[in-house]
Parts: structure tokens; sequence; C-alpha cells
């Protein structure tokens, strides 16, 4: 679990929250239909409901998924599970967000049953001020600085590098950490062009939209998706356990965990090739020839073991499919890491499109023109 770290960011830079899965404690009349089943001495007793998936707010095109778990018998349900994006909820975009999952699950929750007309207890209010929920779902998002004209260029390493467990959907987008077409339940790491998804998807644009569109058209976008696995190998499955985490640095060691990176390598000189031993100069130069570094190797902890060595005297890693560049234009290592994380524009503070963390009462959002 990560607490706390050296980690700096950036004055107004974020690492933030994007979409989250969670259960909590709340009383109300089922949403949706309910399913009954049949007791001999009871009779019909309601059993579950099933999920909905309803506009995210009136008139929005993004989509909410709310579900009434633990049914009783007086028909009440006593828990609420919903999965959506806060941002959008709250600030009708999912550009920029903060780090503060427990301030986005309380007003989550809070907005939910106020639109459906719930009345909520305190007791239940204090749980989710607490953190007293679970959570199966949690994306991080980090928007990253990089010249327009290598995006796609980058996200096309990134797939040439990954021979398998991806998903590349579009041009401009590549997912990590599927087996075939199933994701895993552990975490995914998606990198795309925000602008692009942007500019498809955002045909009228006001004043806002154009400033949030203008911010990303020279950036690359990072994701991490954590699903229930790998909350609870983290111990995050509760929300609780987040208060004092380093979002930041939970973000980078597990991106770091996948082959992005190092998409992008350069030749190695020959004085760095000089510094690797006979049998580590043979394993480079037939995996820059074309052989993998698993196939040289009967024992697969070898080759490994070798891959690993060079990486050390180096910093170049031989497990990628994509072969290095005589003299690459972009160092994927520049663009994805701390230092260039893009700030939040100025103009949107103290606006309706830009939700700060603890913000008590948010304005309601009006049309923009």
């Amino acid at each position: 679990m990560i607490k706390k770290s050296k980690l700096v960011l950036p004055k107004n830079a974020y690492i933030h929250i994007d979409m989250i899965r969670v259960v909590g404690t709340c009383r109300h009349k089922p949403i949706g239909q309910v399913k009954y089943d049949y007791d001999e001495k009871t009779g019909l007793i309601p059993s579950l409901t099933h999920g909905v998936n309803v506009a995210l707010r009136p008139g929005s095109k993004d989509r909410q998924y709310i579900k009434s778990k633990g049914l009783t018998d007086d028909g009440k349900a006593h828990l609420l599970e919903f999965r959506l994006c806060p941002p959008k909820l709250l600030q009708r975009h999912n550009v920029y967000g903060h780090s503060d999952i427990l301030d986005y699950i309380y007003h989550a929750f809070d907005y939910l049953t106020r639109e459906r007309g719930i009345d909520v207890s305190e007791h239940d209010r204090e749980q989710w001020r607490s953190g007293l929920v679970t959570l199966s779902e949690v994306h991080l998002t980090g928007n990253f600085a990089c010249l327009a004209h290598y995006v796609e260029p980058i996200i096309k390493a990134i797939d040439q590098n990954n021979d398998e467990g991806k998903q590349k959907p579009l041009q401009t987008s590549v997912s990590l950490g599927f087996k075939g077409k199933r994701r895993s339940r552990n975490c995914v790491v998606t990198i795309y062009s925000k602008f692009a998804e942007l500019s498809s998807a955002w045909r009228k644009r006001g004043q806002f939209k154009k400033l949030l569109l203008e911010s990303v058209r020279d950036s690359i976008r990072g994701e991490v998706k954590l699903y229930d696995k790998g909350l609870k190998a983290l111990e995050l499955d509760y929300a609780a356990n987040w208060k004092g985490v380093d979002v930041a640095s939970l973000f980078f060691s597990e991106l770091n965990k996948f082959n992005i990176c190092y998409a992008i390598q350069p030749q190695l000189s020959a004085e760095q090739v000089e510094k690797l031993t006979k049998t580590e100069q043979n394993v480079y130069w037939m995996w820059l020839h074309g052989k993998q570094v698993k196939d040289q190797f009967k024992s697969r902890s070898s080759a490994w073991k070798y891959a690993k060595s060079i990486k050390e005297k180096t910093n170049i890693d031989v497990k990628g499919s994509r072969r290095p560049d005589a003299q690459p234009a972009v160092n994927v290592a520049d663009i994805f890491c701390p230092e260039n994380l893009l700030p939040i524009p100025r103009e949107l503070f103290a606006t309706e499109f830009f939700y700060p963390r603890g913000q008590p009462d948010l304005p309601p959002l009006r049309d923009e023109h």
C-alpha cells in the first residue's frame, strides 16, 4: 500500500481520480426492477434488482450505472452501488480533476440520492464521509505534455512493443493488460489522445470547451485503471484506506509495471556495448536483429536474468518487441514523468467548470454557449 513518498509534482499539476465503482450504505426504495424469490413460509421475498444505466445528468450523453443491493424483507434496499466519473458529474468534463477520492465519493452519493429524492440518514452520510464504502474500480489519470505530431507515433510504438495482452481500437489509443479479449482484474493501462477524443465528441464548443481543447492539443494522456483484485492487493478496496495515500506515486508505480517508457529506445553506442559481457553482447545483437530474448534460451529465468543485467548496465529493455531507433525523435520516459504533467488552466479556477476538492456547494451547471 502506497502512502507517502518524496515524489514532488509541479505546482498545479495533478494525477486525478477519473472513474469509480462504489458500494455504500444507503437505505432506500429499490431502483429498477426487483426480482423475487418464493419462500414456503413467507411467500414472495425480494432477492435482487437489476442495475440500470441512466444519463449522468439531465440531458447528458454520459452514463452512470446504479444498482440497489442488500434487499430486506420490508422491500427496502440498504446498499447502493454506482459506477460513474465524478469529474464529469460535478464539472461536466474529466479533462482535469482532483485526487481526493473520499471527497468525490461523498459528493457523488449526495448528488445521486438528492436527484432521486432519497431521504438519507445522518448515519449513512457519515459512512460516506468516513470512507466506509467498498471500491471495485478506480481510474487514475494524468495529461502529459507532448507535441501533437508525436502522439500517434508513441501510441504506435507502444503497440509494436507489446506482442500480446493489448487492445488498440483506434489509431489514437492503446490499452495494455488483457488476456485475449478479457481485461485483467488487477490493472489496465490506457494511453491515448484526449484531444482527439474531445474533438470528436464536442461538436458545439463554448468558451470553456475551447479552452479545455486547446490545453490538451499538445498532450498525451495516461490512465491507470485499477480493478477489484488489484485494489485488494494494494489494500485499497476500502475507501477509508485511501486517506494519506500519495495518488501520484500510486499512478507511476502501476504505470511502470507496463512496457510503456521503453517503447522507443536508442541503439546502444559502441562504448555502451563494451560495458556488456560477451554473452550479454550476443543477447543484445540477436535481439536487435529480430530474435526475442525468450527464444534465445531454454530457461525463461536465464532469459530474464540477462535482460535484467543489460537493462541495469545500459537502461535498454530488451524484453520488448520494438527495436531501437538509431536516433529516436522522442524519449517516452521523458514524456511519462511527474515533471511533464500538464497544469490545470488558471482560467478554470473559480468557475463551475472546475470542481476543487472539498467544495461544499457546487452551483448547478448551466448550458455552455
